[in-house]
């Protein structure tokens, strides 16, 4: 068993990372449910977390990420999960809002061990605040008016394994693509962000 669990950190370390278009949280226990739609329903409990993140206090325009979540299990029987989650993070001249429900499903493997498969469909909306911006090309037709803005249909998927002595946590983000575009001159969101994290409890 300590073999195959060898290998697959190895996979999942080798990798390429990208530059970071999430947002940011520092203890990825805290906050489980924003990173695997796989995960409501596995316990016999609902959950509701409220956050607040403030980076760089003092400084104008810091980055700045509020979030509300709430998830659990259908009359607790850990075997249909359900959530919603609602965020914004705000980092210079854009804001980014997104909305999400979830649904999770979960199987018995073992007497010990189970899965849980997960999705979850959103809604994103991107503001750039064009009124604050300080343009070098003040006639630029691109930037013209107070406020850009576009939006977008979200869609997420999960996979977690666990039992009371370890958990396997796999999920990707954003499955359309680069679905957000305010003009023809950028490239939105990456194609598809992933996670993956093995941990022993």
């Amino acid at each position: 068993m300590k073999k195959y669990i060898l290998i697959a950190l190895l996979i999942a370390a080798g990798n390429v990372s990208k530059a970071q278009q999430q947002f940011v949280f520092t203890n990825y226990l805290l906050n489980q449910y924003y990173y695997n739609p796989a995960l409501p329903g596995s316990e016999k409990v609902h959950r509701a977390h409220i956050g607040y993140r403030n980076q760089w206090v003092g400084f104008s325009e810091a980055p700045t990420t509020m979030y509300a979540n709430f998830y659990g299990s259908y009359a607790n029987q850990r075997k249909h999960g359900y959530g919603v989650s609602i965020m914004s993070d705000r980092s210079g001249l854009i804001q980014n809002t997104n909305i999400h429900l979830n649904y999770a499903y979960h199987i018995r493997l073992t007497d010990s061990i189970r899965i849980g498969l997960g999705i979850r469909p959103g809604f994103l909306q991107y503001n750039v605040k064009l009124y604050d911006a300080q343009l070098a090309d003040p006639i630029d037709d691109v930037l013209t008016g107070n406020i850009m803005t576009t939006n977008a249909i979200d869609l997420g998927t999960g996979l977690f394994i666990y039992s009371n002595k370890f958990f396997v946590s796999a999920s990707m983000r954003h499955l359309f693509g680069p679905a957000i575009s305010f003009t023809g001159f950028n490239y939105g969101l990456a194609n598809t962000h992933s996670y993956r994290r093995i941990s022993f409890l």
